[in-house]
């Protein structure tokens, strides 16, 4: 992928001369998007629910098939103590997770040791971290579940704006927007 090519809407470009680095920035609708600094991976799935043991193994396959730093999971459907635990299962140190209510929502998110997250924020929406992986610089990270109440999307549109205007770190935003 050559600098200026086009991936779906993004049309992906070089800094000028002001980034001695040579980080790479997205325009999405006019707007410039910086992205983390350095190869990293994330993933983050709707898994409707990971309460049955085929969800955990296809998670599981996941997980191990693409390694990424940071996996996220949306839709859980349990508590949250049962997302946390499923952290050696998928070959992660460390696990953070929002409990359900009742038969809907629920997030988690798993990390490896040589990764920093910092927790910020969460609520049955959303989790809202900074990331650090060693010798690079810190990245935002926000995992959404977006209500599915039509009447009350704008909530979460809301959060995440309030969530943009609180930091000026490189930040990736991803989930179920529930918003098709």
């Amino acid at each position: 992928m050559g600098v200026g090519t086009r991936v779906g809407s993004w049309r992906q470009i070089r800094r000028g001369k002001g980034d001695q680095r040579g980080h790479l920035s997205y325009f999405i609708g006019g707007l410039r998007v910086g992205v983390p600094p350095g190869p990293m991976s994330c993933l983050s799935w709707n898994c409707r629910g990971l309460g049955n043991a085929a969800t955990v193994g296809e998670l599981r396959n996941l997980a191990k098939k693409y390694a990424p730093t940071v996996l996220c999971v949306l839709e859980t459907q349990i508590h949250k103590s049962r997302v946390e635990v499923l952290k050696g299962t998928l070959g992660y140190d460390n696990s953070f997770a929002v409990s359900s209510s009742g038969r809907s929502g629920g997030l988690g998110i798993f990390w490896n040791n040589k990764t920093r997250v910092e927790i910020l924020l969460y609520s049955q929406y959303h989790i809202d971290a900074i990331v650090t992986e060693y010798g690079k610089e810190p990245w935002r990270l926000t995992c959404v579940y977006g209500d599915a109440q039509t009447t009350e999307r704008h909530k979460t549109w809301d959060m995440l704006k309030f969530i943009k205007a609180s930091s000026h770190l490189p930040w990736v935003c991803m989930g179920d927007f529930n918003e098709v």
